[in-house]
Parts: C-alpha cells; structure tokens; sequence
C-alpha cells in the first residue's frame, strides 16, 4: 500500500498516458485547462478508457468512490490524487470575464510549506522561509 488510496505509484508510461487525457504532454508542461477543455477534449470516456488500470491503482474500497459515475470534477480529483504521488500538485486561478467567473487549472511542483513551527514550554515560535 502507497497511501490511504493507492496500491501502487503508477508506473511512467501510465502517467504519460493520464496527463494526455487533460492535454498534458508530462508534468512539466505549464499549460493550464479549463472544465470547459475537459468537455471538449471527452475527458470522461478517456478517463473511461483508462479505467481497468485505474482499478488496479486504487484500493478496492476506494475505486468505488472515485471511479463509478464519472464526471468533470471527479476527473480533477483522480488527477490531484495521482499528482501528489509525484509531488506536484494541481493549482487553480480564477478568472472573471465578462461578469463570468472562470477556473483555470495548471500543474506545478508540490514545494512544501514554508512554515516553520517550533514550540516549547514557554513560548511558540513560527518562522516563514
């Protein structure tokens, strides 16, 4: 077991395969998506295509919840998921245009926190890097 919902890390070429449904070329790529893209790009029946190794990816109880009834957001989910294995993660910037608010994802590398907490008796210090 990988984590509280993974098996197994995906191998490269699955990853390289996942990242295209949401026309990624690897996890470098700056490009940024929108819901809208992932309708026009069938987003669903790609992710559909690639179920039987999502299966095998997952925990069984958890495939259950994140692989039955596929939509939009359910696809951004698996895509968080499976990112955080990799220590990227998805980002999200909103956009108002013409009154219309609008979510733009993109992937970047997972840098951490730059928080720093160090408590003791007597008082709690907390330093930002």
């Amino acid at each position: 077991m990988i984590n509280q919902l993974f098996r197994q890390r995906p191998d490269h070429e699955f990853l390289i395969k996942f990242l295209n449904c949401f026309g990624l070329k690897n996890l470098n790529d700056t490009s940024e998506f929108t819901k809208e893209n992932l309708v026009n790009y069938n987003i669903i029946d790609k992710i559909n295509n690639l179920l039987p190794e999502l299966v095998l990816l997952y925990l069984p109880c958890k495939h259950i919840q994140f692989l039955i009834n596929l939509n939009i957001n359910k696809c951004i989910t698996i895509l968080k998921q499976i990112l955080r294995l990799f220590e990227y993660k998805l980002n999200k910037r909103e956009h108002v245009i013409n009154k219309v608010k609008i979510i733009s994802y993109f992937v970047s590398k997972n840098l951490g926190s730059n928080i720093m907490i160090q408590n003791n008796i007597n008082k709690c210090i907390v330093k930002f890097n």
